[in-house]
């Protein structure tokens, strides 16, 4: 009896195996070998043009440290502290958020939790998400990549009305 569930089940197996080849088979259109080259042509292309649109000084460098065993904090060599090129910095302040936004690229730069602290012990002190000074570099960039015409992109130098603002609980923005 045992020999018998043995071959249904292999048998189920089998049948439910060339069911889900067929249906791959008919759901998938076919391509043809050179719709396949064509469309790598065109990625390899499209990313070597937004690589010449990027500068290359853009992205900050990592020192190298040599590694150290995880038994010995102490031993943690002192990573330098990083500190990325700024304009000025406008502060936007909600009951729960302190973002700081670049007026250059328009990026957040620093954003703290206001009611999550650190530490039980030391409420006052908010949780900071992002930060662009030390060896923890945080920061949310933007921009466009364009062709042929120039876009906004992180070194654009934005002027604010105000470098300041706060909402408190029972305000709202509206983005028109």
């Amino acid at each position: 009896m045992d020999f018998q569930r043995l071959v249904l089940l292999a048998g189920l197996a089998l049948v439910l195996m060339l069911l889900w080849q067929s249906w791959l088979s008919y759901d998938t259109p076919p391509t043809t070998a050179g719709q396949k080259t064509v469309a790598a042509d065109r990625t390899t292309t499209e990313t070597a043009k937004n690589v010449e649109l990027m500068d290359k000084g853009d992205i900050p460098s990592v020192p190298s440290t040599p590694a150290t065993s995880p038994s010995t904090p102490s031993a943690a060599p002192s990573v330098p502290r990083t500190v990325v090129e700024s304009a000025q910095r406008v502060v936007v302040e909600t009951d729960l958020l302190r973002v700081e936004i670049d007026t250059q690229g328009g990026d957040l730069r620093v954003l703290e939790l206001l009611t999550y602290p650190v530490r039980v012990d030391e409420p006052e002190q908010p949780f900071r998400l992002l930060s662009d000074i030390g060896s923890d570099l945080f920061l949310v960039q933007s921009g466009l990549l364009g062709s042929g015409r120039e876009l906004p992109n992180h070194h654009t130098l934005f002027r604010p009305e105000r470098l300041a603002y706060r909402l408190g609980t029972n305000d709202s923005v509206t983005a028109t």
